[in-house]
């Protein structure tokens, strides 16, 4: 078989081991339901199929786009309602379109998968610390601090602090400065990936 069009899908039927091609720039395809095929998608991007029930099967294919999630804005956003104490569903902020949804006084439970660890430490200086130094807590609650904190890139911390140690010291930043990095056996930081 050869094509010069992209094949988006194609419908397997096991029983006659043949198959049904679809070609790219298709917003719907309409045909029979046999319960021995498979519908294999080739691409990978978001797309919902449904199986609507009436006399005959139908499969409808539709493409939809899902903003990402623009962390800054929404952080900002959640940052200022916990300043203020006041309550919140992120599902009512715009800035937050893209994002997993969060009630105060919490951050999207996604955003734990957005730290990664760097083996250096920032001296403290005022240029790179943030206001309240040290924070004392396990490390979900140096992540909070450092969220809460809008100047907050990330936090230092003892290499060999348990996550769950909360009697752990960690050092709010909000700068990493080449200039203020150095290697330590002893001490790493914590860094918050902002970008999608």
């Amino acid at each position: 078989m050869s094509s010069n069009q992209m094949i988006t899908s194609l419908n397997y039927f096991s029983n006659n081991q043949t198959c049904q091609l679809f070609y790219a720039n298709l917003t719907a395809v309409t045909f029979e339901w046999d319960p021995t095929s498979s519908l294999i998608y080739t691409n990978q991007s978001t797309i919902f199929s449904a199986i609507k029930m009436t006399t005959s099967t139908t499969v409808s294919t539709t493409t939809t786009s899902v903003p990402p999630c623009n962390v800054t804005a929404c952080r900002t956003r959640i940052q200022s309602y916990i300043a203020q104490n006041w309550t919140y569903d992120t599902i009512n902020f715009p800035e937050c379109n893209g994002c997993s949804r969060a009630n105060f006084s919490n951050f999207p439970s996604d955003w734990s998968n957005r730290w990664y660890i760097q083996n250096f430490y920032i001296y403290s200086s005022s240029s790179v610390d943030c206001v309240g130094n040290p924070y004392i807590g396990d490390l979900a609650f140096c992540q909070k601090a450092c969220l809460t904190d809008i100047t907050c890139v990330g936090f230092s911390r003892a290499k060999n602090a348990l996550n769950t140690d909360s009697t752990a010291e960690c050092y709010l930043k909000s700068n990493i400065t080449v200039s203020r990095i150095y290697n330590s056996t002893t001490w790493q930081t914590v860094a918050f990936n902002t970008t999608t």
